[in-house]
């Protein structure tokens, strides 16, 4: 009756085993460990979801949703030579990485590998507080600590920089056209006076 782990590593079949005789190597914590093979178990449950504030409403919205269609992995290598490691990510059946998941424990992750990976995963990548999962009783809804924005805040701030970009462009060809306006009478005034001068002469 003594709380379990979740063991998913390369070379032994996933498999149970129990928190004191658990030996974490490379100084990785059990909250840690536990938490990111939590989320590798549960991507493919329809129950399992990530929610986020909105930064600019403040409201609490779905940001992801589990699909049947996805596997977990844990400690997956990313980048241009595989120069960092993710802590859990969502795989399609073809192998293609569809989210990722960062494990925030003692130091956020570092803002470049965040772009990295929403570039990769097509603006699909999270980062949850890592937790005691005995304690918390196993939740199938984690919250990103990521600022993110929800869909209509996301909608209306798209359209206000697109709205912004029409109209610099529109007050641009003002200014050109009074200028070309002003150039095109100043040389109708240099043509007229000539005209007028050899007439006169």
């Amino acid at each position: 009756n003594n709380p379990v782990i979740v063991r998913r590593g390369a070379k032994i079949r996933p498999h149970f085993a129990h928190k004191t005789m658990l030996s974490c190597g490379g100084g990785e914590s059990l909250v840690h460990r536990s938490t990111k093979e939590w989320i590798a178990a549960n991507v493919g449950s329809a129950d399992f979801r990530i929610v986020s504030r909105c930064s600019d409403c403040k409201t609490l919205f779905t940001s992801y949703r589990g699909d049947k269609g996805l596997r977990g992995e844990t400690e997956v290598a990313f980048g241009h030579g595989r120069q960092f490691v993710v802590d859990a990510v969502a795989t399609d059946v073809t192998g293609k990485a569809r989210a990722a998941f960062e494990v925030y424990f003692t130091h956020a992750t570092s803002t470049e590998k965040m772009r990295q990976l929403q570039v990769i995963t097509g603006a699909c990548a999270w980062e949850v507080r890592a937790m005691d999962l005995l304690k918390e009783g196993y939740p199938m809804t984690l919250q990103n600590c990521r600022p993110a924005k929800c869909r209509p805040c996301l909608r209306s701030s798209l359209e206000w920089k697109r709205n912004k970009r029409r109209l610099s462009g529109e007050i641009a060809a003002r200014k050109f056209g009074l200028r070309w306006k002003k150039s095109v009478e100043n040389i109708r005034k240099t043509f007229e006076v000539k005209w007028a001068k050899r007439w006169i002469f």
